[in-house]
């Protein structure tokens, strides 16, 4: 854990902003993908008598990448290493879950803001404390 040791706090705000908006883009995607995903659902449901139930999880697995987005871009500046890197995993997660649910439009929005926050966080500069 050496890697992801705080020495400092940040001083850039950009990342707690990133990680706000990108919270924010992720909502309507999330929205979105659950809607059609229960469409489909119910189509599988009516055509085969049983639901594997795979929708919700890409919804909730969605919904925790956007909040471990906001929680850690929120406390940047109290520790911009870790928050950096799981930003960067956000980011990652979100563009996969795009992917996935073909919701590109949200989902890439969302993932260059954590990307983006989480690049920021770990280069910027830092207050000795």
């Amino acid at each position: 854990m050496a890697l992801l040791q705080e020495n400092g706090t940040g001083k850039s705000d950009v990342p707690m902003i990133m990680g706000i908006v990108g919270f924010v883009a992720t909502i309507p995607g999330t929205i979105c993908a659950g809607m059609c995903g229960a469409c489909a659902s119910a189509g599988e449901t009516l055509a085969t008598g049983n639901s594997s139930g795979i929708a919700s999880f890409w919804v909730l697995l969605n919904l925790a990448s956007a909040a471990a987005g906001l929680f850690f871009g929120i406390k940047s500046k109290s520790t911009p290493r870790s928050s950096g890197a799981v930003m960067i995993g956000s980011a990652i997660l979100t563009l996969l879950i795009s992917l996935v649910t073909l919701n590109w439009l949200w989902g890439l929005i969302a993932a260059a803001c954590y990307g983006i926050g989480g690049a920021i966080s770990l280069t910027q500069e830092k207050t000795n404390v």
